[in-house]
């Protein structure tokens, strides 16, 4: 969790699990044992309770309605703090404790916008939302309960071959008629190889059959012979997979096989029913190839025309009649309205006049009771003597007497006045009310002018109120008897094919049995899942995938039972990888498992570098490969290597972190990539649309901001070729192929240490998979980028570089320089120097330093918005350097913005941080931004969000001629603007990234430097060194000028402590930062109220002050990288900085309030450190 400097509200506490659907507390005791079902739902248990643990929550509040998209319901909900949830992403949204599926739609500084797949009216007070996460999970375990208790029809024996607890039968069957039919018809594409022949062999009779499936080898078009064989025999099947992608490949094989097999051999019954159904995820080649035979609510449609005619025909008219019944309505409330009005001010005077004569009464009983209090006043007042002579003789009472009668009429008095009181205040409200209601008459007259006669409005209301309630009341019929249809299609259909989840999810498919269970891809599926599937099997079942390639993800790795009974597949379970290794000694493999070898789909090349290093040279090259024509050469290709290699350690290239969030992105590799992408274009390599140009080449990389980097640059100007499907993570790719695939490792930081997510130890563990899967998509050429330098000793695994040491021997080099189209850099400069203009061409570029001073000089020149400089380290003399370009830069109005580290973590800061902090002053002064943080080590210019410099050179520090840097120039708007977002983070970015991204200091309004600690907890910190620090669960109400930390004065009540303003359950206060202190730690306990509306108000990005180009002509030359004098040396304060902090004063003889007010008055300066060194010395206590 974040560090905090205050206490927060209700959404700002530390995340808890979210509410979830109601449900009895899960019962761990009932399942412990030995059995490996009630080990399976112990497993689900850990990993739900896992997840629910390290859940990330937030509460939102007050939405309304936004509208509708892709089926789910748009609410609208402002935001007050960090949102920690990216666009596009699934939620879990509670709603009153209940669950349902949500997604983030929108998000920006002030506002979130969230979809929920159930309307809840205009207004939804608050919900709770998570990542959707742990809620399949839950509703598995629900169903395995059941089949725990056995209160669910459920096959076990058929369950427990995929654990491997019930022995398999294999009985070898001739192959159906069928096939040999259709295999016979001289087309290469269905002859069957002898491992394919066996499976079906096997897999007619046999009870459990598996499948291993090496990339390329046919595994999905084995699958549609099997089922046609299995459908010739009246078997019912499901065919289940972990993904919709993976589910429509095996389905759109099956329905390929039987029309062909239909087409081929007039005997098969061509016309069986097989049924897809699903929703969104479905991909749109399988809607537009199978939709109207296969998509389950496409032949519901068919065998429902009638009744959806009716409801078609029915919407329409309610369509036509609800905006009448709303006017009706609306009319009708409007004589209400009129009739209320006009009979309300009828009753008005008569209650004024009553109210009148009640406050007349109150009057004329006050002065009777004054003439009273007067006559008992004089009586009290005689003489005592006079008094108790009176009393003894029996003619007055005493003084007590009359004391007590005074009293008890001073009250009556007290009583008449409040009485008076509200009777002049209800007089006074029905003279108010008299005017207002004479305005509303007047409107409400005009409105009634304009309607029918209300007598006819009720007639017309008569009319359309039972026709609209007839045609809902029908339309829920007909939704039920569509539902209904569903239900008896998917009873009859011969094959049904879903996700393994939505086999449990769906109410109908998982109450259904078949014959045949075929689950695919099944090394993805968590075993629980896998087990539930294969329980859904009366007789057979069939398990196909390939256990060397992606697993199932599970994220409690430190559970023995998730590890046993969720991380394992069936292929660990049954054996199957065991007897794999046993079979290179010469071992037989299980009779039930039939191993794919040849591969149709990668060169022999590719093939066989897959085959060496992920399947012990078992896979052979199929002759329709060997025979394929040879693809041409790609650009810079001098040999027809189908391995081509790109190392990129001599051009500059750099990776980071995604400023706001984790992963890798390489710039220059990305521009490698569309460097690539040009050359093919222009050789026509890249051409068509659609399909067909997706299928020509795909970009993978093991990390999502490298993916988004490289898509966003590629929707400018290759949308038509280049497809988000195109370009993505290892997982994004399985199951699929492309003819070109370019593999980006990303990497480019000098690694002394391992990457777990890359360095494979041994080739068969998850990093492995994960490369297999990347390498074996390429069907004709396969590129990886890479640079070398991060792969020696110390930065990887020895198989590993085994790995890439074989690949460097088997490939064709080419060069980065040459892709990037370094130009005559040379001749460029030679003609610069004779006063000619220098150009850069081209839409990616490689620079030397020369080059780069030269070209990013003329790209300033030609400036017309902004520039934003990120160089994480600078030096006065390089900074002078650039001066000159910089005021003619602001004359000419192009704002400016430096992003660098803070002053203490500069190179040689202890010499030159006075000069530095005084050159950043002057950039200040003459209108330039200057943000600093500590983790930044990005070298890049972005040029009016278009054009992009970036490579190994700081801008800022850059000694020229002491070392050798390479920059790469990219112009592209949609690279732009994915690197400024990639750099930014959306909790403290403006809209425009030439504009300060980190709020003032709300306290003495100096410029805050955003500082990440030794243990990753991020902080703003003043730079003025007035002790202001916040954490990150702030940040976003700074940006909403909410000043939270703002320091208010010492604290009264300890010696050492400054009140801070805080935000807390709906409550403003000021607290004593004594009363954050760490466990252990001396504690104050004092707090008071404090108004924000009593407090300076806080700009978090305070209008600039009026600026002067000009003086940075005092930086141009007058700074050097010497060590400054003492008086240099200073801490300069921002010069808005008294005027904001105000002055603290004693508060010794003042009154409780006076105190508050002054303790309420911002203060400058209330803590450590107080300067320049010291507040270096505490940035750097911190990193």
């Amino acid at each position: 969790m974040d560090d905090h400097s205050t206490d927060t509200d209700e959404e700002e506490k530390p995340s808890k699990p979210a509410p979830r659907r109601k449900e009895p507390p899960f019962n761990r005791a009932k399942f412990i044992g030995d059995t490996p079902l009630g080990q399976m739902i112990l497993a689900l248990s850990d990993e739900i309770e896992f997840a629910e643990k390290n859940l990330q929550t937030q509460t939102l509040k007050n939405g309304d309605r936004a509208g509708e998209m892709g089926g789910l319901f748009l609410y609208r909900f402002g935001l007050d703090r960090q949102f920690d949830f990216e666009p596009d992403e699934s939620l879990a949204v509670a709603v009153n404790g209940i669950d349902y599926r949500g997604k983030v739609a929108q998000v920006n500084l002030s506002h979130v916008v969230i979809g929920i797949e159930k309307d809840h009216g205009e207004l939804l007070a608050k919900v709770v939302i998570a990542k959707a996460e742990n809620v399949i999970e839950k509703l598995l375990r629900k169903q395995l309960v059941e089949v725990f208790d056995k209160t669910t029809p459920f096959h076990h024996d058929q369950a427990n071959f995929v654990i491997g607890t019930h022995t398999a039968t294999v009985v070898e069957a001739p192959i159906p008629s069928v096939v040999p039919a259709f295999l016979n018809a001289q087309e290469p594409a269905w002859k069957l190889n002898k491992e394919q022949e066996r499976l079906i062999e096997i897999a007619q009779e046999s009870d459990y059959t598996i499948l291993w499936g090496p990339p390329g080898c046919g595994k999905t078009a084995v699958i549609g012979l099997l089922a046609v064989s299995f459908l010739a025999e009246g078997k019912r099947m499901l065919v289940a997979s972990n993904a919709n992608k993976a589910v429509d490949g095996a389905l759109g094989t099956i329905l390929e096989t039987q029309a062909t097999v239909a087409r081929m051999h007039p005997s098969y019954d061509g016309e069986k029913t097989i049924i897809r159904p699903g929703g969104d995820g479905i991909t749109q080649e399988f809607r537009d190839k199978w939709g109207e035979q296969a998509l389950l609510e496409e032949v519901v449609k068919a065998r429902t025309v009638e009744i959806t005619k009716e409801r078609d025909d029915l919407t329409r008219e309610k369509a036509r009649l609800d905006p009448e019944l709303r006017q009706v309505r609306a009319g009708l409330a409007t004589y209400e309205d009129f009739h209320a009005a006009t009979q309300r001010a009828a009753d008005l005077p008569g209650l004024y006049r009553e109210a009148s004569d009640q406050a007349k009464q109150y009057r004329q009983d006050i002065a009777n009771l004054d003439d009273v209090i007067r006559g008992l006043e004089t009586e009290y007042a005689k003489a005592p003597e006079e008094q108790t002579l009176k009393t003894r003789l029996g003619f007055g009472r005493s003084r007590e007497a009359v004391q007590g009668e005074l009293v008890k009429t001073r009250r009556q008095r007290k009583a008449a006045e409040n009485d008076l009181e509200k009777a002049e205040d209800s007089i006074a409200a029905l003279v108010e009310e008299m005017k207002s209601l004479e305005v509303r008459l007047v409107d409400i007259n005009g409105r009634v002018a304009d309607l029918a006669s209300e007598a006819e409005l009720k007639d017309r209301l008569g009319e359309i109120e039972p026709r609209v309630a007839a045609i809902v009341d029908r339309l829920a019929e007909i939704a039920k008897e569509l539902d209904d249809m569903a239900d008896k299609v998917l009873r009859e259909a011969d094959v049904i094919g879903t996700t393994v989840h939505k086999s449990f999810l769906d109410p109908t498919l998982s109450k259904l049995d078949f014959d045949v269970v075929v689950i695919d891809e099944a090394s993805m599926v968590v075993l629980p899942m896998t087990y539930w599937a294969a329980g859904r099997s009366k007789k057979q079942v069939v398990i196909v995938g390939d256990f060397k390639q992606l697993p199932a993800i599970v994220k409690n790795n430190d559970s023995e039972l998730v590890a046993e009974w969720m991380a394992k597949t069936p292929f660990d379970k049954c054996g199957i990888r065991k007897a794999v290794k046993e079979h290179r000694n010469g071992k037989p493999l299980p009779d039930n498992l039939v191993a794919l070898r040849e591969q149709n789909r990668m060169h022999d090349e590719i093939g066989r570098l897959v085959s060496d290093h992920f399947y012990e040279g078992s896979l052979i090259t199929g002759q329709r490969v060997l025979s394929r024509p040879l693809a041409p050469r790609l650009p810079g290709q001098k040999t027809d290597k189908r391995l081509l290699l790109i190392d990129t350690k001599d051009i500059g290239a750099w990776s980071s972190p995604p400023f706001s969030g984790k992963g890798r992105f390489n710039p220059t590799h990305a521009a490698l990539a569309l460097s690539l992408i040009d050359k093919m274009v222009l050789d026509g390599l890249l051409t068509g649309e659609g399909k067909s140009a997706m299928e020509r080449i795909g970009f993978v990389t093991p990390y999502a901001g490298q993916a988004e980097l490289l898509l966003k640059a590629t929707e400018e100007k290759y949308r038509a070729l280049i497809h988000s499907s195109s370009i993505g993570t290892a997982h994004r790719f399985q199951g699929s192929e492309r003819s070109i695939m370019v593999f980006d490792y990303v990497m480019s930081e000098g690694r002394t240490r391992r990457n777990l997510f890359l360095d494979s130890s041994d080739g068969e563990d998850q990093p492995a998979n994960l490369l297999n899967v990347a390498l074996s998509r390429a069907k004709e050429q396969l590129v990886l980028i890479y640079n070398s330098e991060d792969f020696g000793e110390r930065g990887t695994t020895e198989w590993m570089r085994r790995f890439l040491s074989d690949y460097a021997g088997r490939a064709e080099h080419l060069s980065a320089r040459d892709l990037l189209d370094e130009s005559d850099l040379l001749g460029k400069v030679r003609d610069l120097a004779h006063g000619r203009e220098f150009k850069v061409e081209g839409p990616t570029t490689l620079h030397d330093e020369t080059g780069f001073y030269a070209g990013v000089r003329q790209d300033l020149m030609e400036a017309r918005q902004s520039v934003v400089i990120f160089s994480a380290f600078a030096t006065p003399k390089n900074l002078s350097r650039w001066m000159d370009a910089f005021q003619s830069l602001l004359e000419r109005g192009i704002k400016i913005r430096i992003v660098t580290k803070p002053i203490s973590q500069q190179p040689n800061s202890k010499h030159i941080g006075g000069h530095l902090r005084s050159m950043f002053d002057i950039c200040r002064r003459a209108g330039m931004t200057v943000d600093m943080r500590t983790v930044t080590h990005e070298k890049a210019i972005v040029i009016d969000n278009r054009t992009v410099w970036h490579g190994s050179l700081n801008m800022l520090s850059q000694e020229r001629d002491r070392t050798t840097e390479l920059m790469t120039r990219t112009i592209s708007k949609d690279f732009a603007d994915q690197m400024l977002k990639l750099l930014s983070r959306h909790d403290l970015k403006q809209p425009d990234s030439s504009l300060p991204q980190l709020p003032v200091c709300p306290t003495c309004a100096g410029p805050s430097s955003l500082v990440v600690s030794w243990n990753g907890k991020e902080h703003l910190v003043c730079e003025n060194g007035c002790g202001y620090i916040t954490g990150k669960r702030n940040f976003a109400s700074l940006v909403r000028g909410i000043p939270i930390g703002r320091h208010l004065g010492a604290c009264p009540e300890c010696a050492d402590g400054i009140v801070k303003f805080d935000k807390s359950w709906n409550k403003t206060l000021g607290k004593c930062s004594n009363g954050f202190a760490k466990k252990g730690a001396r504690k104050c306990s004092y707090e008071t109220p404090v108004s924000l509306r009593d407090l300076q108000p806080y700009e978090p990005y305070p209008p600039a002050n009026p600026s002067d180009p000009s003086v940075l002509q005092e930086a141009n030359s007058s700074f050097t990288d010497e060590p400054p004098s003492p008086e240099e040396a200073k801490p300069q304060t921002a010069p808005h900085a008294a005027a904001a902090s105000g002055k603290s004063k004693k508060k010794g003889g003042k009154g409780r309030k006076q105190e508050q007010s002054d303790r309420a008055t911002p203060r400058q300066k209330m803590s450590r450190p107080k300067t320049t060194s010291e507040l270096d010395d505490f940035l750097s206590s911190l990193t």
